[in-house]
C-alpha cells in the first residue's frame, strides 16, 4: 500500500491539493474555493481526487488531521452541520515534514517561525492538535507566544494513562486537553496529569471526510478545538489574551468530573459555552 503526503496550497478563487506517493507519483486536483469555505473545498478536492484515482482510504486517512481540524473549527454546512465557529478566520501554519521514515513530524525550525509568523499575523489564540516530546526551542517559543500575546491550547497526548507528559500540552502557560465521549468518560488512552486544564468531546467525533458519509474521529486532538472556540468567543467579545484570566472564567462553569476540584484526569473539568460559538466572526 502506497502511502501519500498531502499538500495544500489555499487561494480566495481556487484551492490547489497535491499528493505526493513513497513511489514518487505526483497527484494534483484543483478546486473553486472562497476564504469562507476552503476547508469544505478541501475535503472535496480530497474525496473527488480518491474517488479518481481509485485510491483506499486508509492510505491518507492518517493524512486529513489537519483538515479535520480545520472542519471543527470552521467547517461550512455539509450534511451533519457546521464547525464550531463558521464565520471564522482561520490562519494556518504548516510545521510538519517528515522523518528519515517518511513519518509526519514536527519541525521544530517550522514550528517556531509558524508561531512567529501566527502572532505576528494577529492571532490571539493557537490550536495545536499535536503532541510529542520536550523540545527547549519550542519551549522558549512558546513562552514568548504565552506572555500575553496569544493563548495556545493543545492536546495531552493519546500513550494512555501512565505515559509521560507531553508537549506543548505540558509547557506552562499552555492549555492542555482531554477528551471525554458522549456519557463524560474520559477518553481510555488520554494522557493524565497536572498539566490536564480542560476536557473537552474528543470521541467519535464526525467531520466530512473521503467517505460520502463522512468519519468519526477519536483523541485528544480532537477535543482541542471546542477550548480553542470557546476561548476565541471570549476574545471576540473583548477579553485580552490572558491565559490564566480565560481558564478562570471557563472553569467557573464547567462541570467538576471527577475528584472534587482540578485533577489529572479532567483538569478542570468538561467546558460548557452558554453562547453559541457560530456568533463570534472572529
Amino acid at each position: 500500500m502506497i502511502q501519500y503526503r498531502v499538500g495544500v496550497d489555499i487561494g480566495g478563487t481556487f484551492t490547489d491539493i497535491v499528493f505526493l506517493g513513497e513511489n514518487g507519483e505526483r497527484l494534483t486536483k484543483k478546486i473553486s474555493s472562497t476564504v469562507e469555505n476552503y476547508a469544505t473545498a478541501i475535503v472535496d478536492g480530497l474525496v473527488e481526487l480518491i474517488r479518481e484515482r481509485s485510491l483506499e482510504e486508509a492510505e491518507i486517512v492518517e493524512l486529513l488531521h489537519g483538515t479535520t481540524i480545520a472542519s471543527i473549527l470552521v467547517g461550512q454546512h455539509s450534511g451533519g452541520g457546521t464547525g464550531l465557529l463558521p464565520g471564522a478566520e482561520l490562519a494556518v501554519a504548516s510545521v510538519f515534514g517528515a522523518d528519515a521514515k517518511g513519518v509526519p513530524a514536527a519541525d521544530v525550525m517550522a514550528l517556531v517561525g509558524g508561531l512567529d509568523w501566527l502572532v505576528g499575523s494577529g492571532t490571539r489564540v493557537i490550536n495545536m492538535s499535536f503532541a510529542g516530546d520536550a523540545n527547549a526551542v519550542v519551549a522558549l517559543a512558546l513562552h514568548r507566544v504565552t506572555g500575553g500575546r496569544a493563548v495556545v491550547v493543545a492536546a495531552v497526548g493519546n500513550n494512555g494513562p501512565t505515559a509521560p507528559p507531553a508537549f506543548p500540552a505540558a509547557e506552562a502557560g499552555v492549555i492542555g486537553v482531554t477528551a471525554v465521549d458522549n456519557h463524560s468518560e474520559v477518553y481510555a488512552d488520554a494522557n493524565r496529569g497536572d498539566y490536564v486544564d480542560f476536557a473537552a468531546p474528543g470521541v467519535r467525533i464526525w467531520t466530512p471526510g473521503p467517505a460520502s458519509a463522512g468519519s468519526y474521529h477519536t483523541g485528544t486532538s480532537f477535543a482541542v478545538p471546542f477550548v480553542t472556540a470557546a476561548f476565541a468567543v471570549r476574545l471576540a467579545g473583548g477579553a485580552e489574551p490572558d491565559a490564566d484570566r480565560l481558564a478562570d472564567g471557563l472553569a467557573a462553569t464547567a462541570i467538576d468530573l471527577g475528584k472534587p476540584g482540578k485533577d489529572q484526569v479532567f483538569g478542570r473539568g468538561l467546558i460548557q459555552v452558554a453562547n453559541p460559538c457560530s456568533q463570534a466572526t472572529q
